[in-house]
């Protein structure tokens, strides 16, 4: 697609762009090839120091392509590493190192390890993002209003004449980024990625 075109674009202008390659290993996850994602993954974690793009590399990596199965796992002890050295970090990248970590070593069945990290994580975003039920409530009024048959008429004489069309979507963590690369590839459905609406 036109992302894929623009990070290969980018890449063609400097080949050691790492948040183009970055760009890329997302676009080959989202389109199922797996292999290609870890290699230019890979190829990003590999670099030196502790770079944001490194750091989201990592964890894409360490949470959706590989399963951590020893404590002397190269990934790991990159993660470990980071960790022990997050002082410069930011309270969200610390956040989602500790959800990494959890990760990893719920691959390993290390649960209550797995666990202190999951509680560390869900400590710093609590802090970090204020949960308001009333501001689900206004979502979900905007979200009537913004499909409802007055708006939708206007967009009548657009797009596919079928009634056979489907959007599937749902609420964060609740296993779209999963379900995504898996429907994606299909030639008759078109991911989205996120998006936010209205």
């Amino acid at each position: 697609g036109s992302s894929a075109r623009a990070f290969e674009k980018a890449l063609t202008l400097n080949d050691k762009n790492m948040h183009a390659t970055l760009g890329m290993a997302e676009v080959a996850k989202s389109e199922g090839d797996l292999e290609k994602a870890k290699e230019l993954m890979i190829s990003c974690i590999d670099i030196q120091g502790h770079s944001d793009v490194k750091i989201e590399a990592l964890l894409s990596f360490v949470n959706n392509l590989h399963k951590v199965s020893a404590t002397d796992d190269i990934y790991l002890k990159e993660l470990q590493e980071i960790y022990r050295n997050s002082g410069s970090l930011t309270q969200l990248q610390k956040a989602c190192i500790y959800s990494g970590l959890a990760k990893a070593y719920a691959d390993m069945a290390e649960h209550t390890k797995a666990f202190q990290h999951l509680k560390k994580s869900s400590d710093i975003r609590k802090k970090l993002f204020h949960y308001e039920p009333e501001h689900d409530s206004i979502y979900g009024a905007r979200t009537k209003l913004y499909f409802s048959e007055n708006t939708l008429s206007k967009y009548e004489d657009q797009g596919i004449k079928t009634n056979d069309v489907a959007f599937i979507c749902g609420a964060p963590r609740s296993g779209t980024t999963l379900i995504e690369p898996i429907l994606h590839p299909h030639s008759k459905i078109h991911g989205l990625r996120k998006n936010t609406f209205p």
